[in-house]
């Protein structure tokens, strides 16, 4: 089962709260970004950013 039936499954609620969840999290993220001087983080936390803002995405174009 792929990750976007999985979503789909989810009530619209659960999705909402999900997708709350991981904006708080990008936002930590993107501050510790601020923070960061090590070039290796930096990308890690860029790619964690990318990573979750695309399931949010995902999440967005099931419950509209």
């Amino acid at each position: 089962m792929t990750m976007h039936r999985e979503f789909a499954g989810l009530p619209h609620t659960a999705r909402r709260i999900f997708q709350d969840v991981l904006d708080e999290q990008i936002e930590s993220m993107r501050d510790e970004l601020e923070d960061a001087d090590d070039e290796r983080h930096i990308r890690r936390l860029q790619g964690g950013i990318t990573a979750l803002r695309n399931v949010v995405r995902r999440l967005e174009t099931i419950g509209g």
